[in-house]
């Protein structure tokens, strides 16, 4: 499903170039990131290889992959909150079903949204979700099998022994490079499985006037910029 899915092209039509795609589930900048990890390739021909050879294949020429008589065909769960989640299903529909899927866009309000996501009334849904911090990170809230129950934050109830075992080493341990080290594996990981497709990390847009100096920014830490360091030469400052 990953391989319909044509993330450079939405990223370019829909956002206008202002990010990146993304592989997994770190900040691509960050110490937890695995480089080892390459992006499912979008590739339409692949994935219908794939989907043949686990049998979902059109057997009564209706359009629409089928096996032992299910359609292979699923809603898909947006909010209305922001106008551009439905561009971005529009296109993902288009995509998915030049592959013989068929998906059905599914719009809600936002609230109604929260509580049919927490509690599991959906086939496939998108997410937008980040971390306060890309230097430090617990993936048990969102990843661990725990979490999959009793309206926990693994909302797509993700089970993986590894995966648990990889989390709680990860809680037990005070030695930043073993936390990494096992990190990166988790990565690498939730990358074989493909229990979400990640799709992109935003660029943040900022406005300053010409007249500061020693702009910098930065693409890790707390904040994306330190105004301690920037400064306004003496003959630019206005005068009172």
């Amino acid at each position: 499903m990953t391989m319909l899915i044509d993330r450079k092209t939405i990223l370019k039509e829909i956002h206008g170039n202002l990010g990146e795609t993304v592989n997994g589930p770190f900040y691509r900048y960050g110490p937890f990131h695995s480089e080892r990890v390459r992006s499912v390739p979008h590739s339409l021909e692949r994935a219908k290889v794939l989907l043949d050879k686990s049998g979902w294949v059109d057997h009564d020429g209706d359009g629409i992959r089928d096996k032992d008589g299910v359609k292979f065909e699923f809603d898909y769960l947006i909010h209305n909150a922001r106008a551009y989640h439905q561009k971005i299903a529009d296109k993902m529909k288009e995509l998915v079903e030049q592959a013989g899927v068929r998906m059905n866009i599914r719009k809600i309000d936002w609230r109604s949204f929260q509580n049919t996501v927490s509690d599991r009334k959906f086939d496939a849904v998108r997410f937008a979700w980040g971390e306060p911090s890309c230097i430090e990170t617990d993936p048990y809230q969102i990843w661990h099998s725990s979490q999959a129950a009793n309206r926990g934050s693994n909302y797509v109830s993700f089970k993986n022994p590894k995966a648990d075992a990889l989390i709680e080493r990860v809680r037990r341990s005070l030695d930043f490079k073993e936390r990494q080290k096992l990190l990166k594996r988790f990565h690498r990981l939730v990358a074989d499985e493909q229990p979400y497709t990640f799709l992109f990390n935003f660029y943040n847009l900022y406005f300053y006037n010409r007249r500061f100096r020693n702009v910098k920014f930065y693409v890790i830490g707390e904040e994306s910029y330190d105004l301690t360091e920037w400064y306004i030469p003496k003959e630019l400052q206005r005068k009172p």
